[in-house]
């Protein structure tokens, strides 16, 4: 019943408010009887960067630790002007976009965002994961890794692995090993392990029960289908972070 004047320059942000009101009145539950519903809501992780293009435009939001680290890393990606250095114990040369891409790999990891490189066939995808990876290990901050890819390159993963970055610990998956895999995780020592498509459906509920840190799909066009039943096993992983790779 009262009427505001709002200066011009703010017109924009409040538009972009509006529209991420509107979002999440999208995403509200219908028929939710519990007396909370109508004033939390549960936001989707990359909705982070709605919130800070909300706060880039003035409005502020309160936080816990994880919201404050979040907000000072991306206020940081401004000023900087160096990448993080690759691991000595990386054997080969990256050239600069496979560095840059490791870097962004790294920024998506500390955002908390899932990852998507689609660099094209021969460009060094794999090399870029396992630069990144290496340097989690080298930070003591690798945990438990799951790396699944077709069939035809579970010894190409391996090779690779041997080649570029001896140091990460490595393991192969196989329907027969569930109990010995089983009790290596359970010790949580940090992990690579690698599996198939067809391996991840057969044993889904085994590699569903366990918080990977890192997620990772190779030649991730064999999840394009999303009623397949890949494509569910897949899902029902639980990672800290995701990454698919794919030409």
């Amino acid at each position: 019943g009262k009427f505001y004047l709002v200066p011009r320059k703010e017109i924009p942000s409040l538009r972009r408010l509006e529209f991420f009101w509107k979002k999440l009145q999208g995403h509200k539950k219908e028929g939710h009887k519990k007396a909370w519903s109508d004033k939390y809501y549960q936001l989707p992780k990359h909705q982070a960067l709605e919130l800070l293009a909300l706060r880039a435009s003035g409005y502020v939001f309160q936080g816990d630790d994880e919201w404050k680290k979040i907000c000072a890393f991306y206020d940081g990606l401004g000023g900087r002007t160096d990448l993080v250095a690759v691991p000595k114990t990386v054997k080969a040369d990256l050239k600069n976009y496979q560095h840059e891409g490791m870097q962004w790999l790294l920024d998506l990891y500390t955002l908390r965002l899932g990852a998507l490189l689609a660099d094209d066939m021969g460009l060094g995808k794999t090399l870029q994961a396992l630069a990144f990876l290496d340097h989690l290990r080298v930070q003591e901050q690798l945990g438990q890794v799951l790396v699944v890819v077709p069939s035809s390159l579970v010894y190409n993963w391996e090779a690779e692995i041997q080649k570029f970055t001896p140091d990460l610990p490595l393991d192969i998956f196989a329907s027969r090993d569930q109990d010995r895999v089983g009790k290596k995780l359970e010790t949580k020592q940090p992990l690579i392990l690698v599996t198939t498509y067809g391996l991840l459906m057969e044993n889904s509920e085994f590699f569903a029960q366990y918080n990977w840190n890192v997620l990772i799909f190779d030649e991730a066009q064999n999840l394009k289908n999303i009623a397949a039943k890949r494509t569910s096993a897949a899902r029902m992983l639980n990672a800290r972070f995701k990454i698919c790779l794919t030409g």
